[in-house]
């Protein structure tokens, strides 16, 4: 399932897959989007961190990294908008999660195209 070193008497490693791995979400300008990643298993725990189109995320008083691995935007803003993915990370390895597209709405247009869509089905 994933490499597991042995050291003496400690073992060191992670799994291949995630027990949770960030989803699409489309939210509204103004409003929170919570993204969850959690690796199956790590010897020692991973440090779960986060990128956005491919660069670092840093904490701020809008981003927040919770525990178990959930990123919090508060306050979303359309620049916000994005792919995001979380890394998993220990002394042993490194995990990259699947991206996770954030799409934002704001204003009237894009509430006209959501009924629209609806319409449609």
């Amino acid at each position: 399932m994933g490499l597991f070193v042995s050291l003496g008497f400690c073992s060191t490693g992670m799994s291949r897959r995630f027990n949770h791995e960030p989803q699409s979400t489309t939210t509204w300008e103004g409003s929170v989007a919570r993204f969850s990643c959690q690796i199956h298993k790590a010897v020692p725990p991973a440090t779960i961190t986060w990128e956005k189109d491919g660069s670092s995320l840093s904490p701020s008083d809008r981003i927040v990294i919770l525990g178990q691995g959930v990123l919090q935007i508060k306050n979303i803003k359309k620049a916000d908008e994005g792919k995001y993915r979380c890394i998993a990370k220990n002394v042993a390895k490194t995990r990259l999660s699947q991206f996770a597209s954030l799409i934002i709405l704001s204003g009237k247009n894009d509430f006209l195209s959501i009924i629209t869509g609806l319409l449609w089905l």
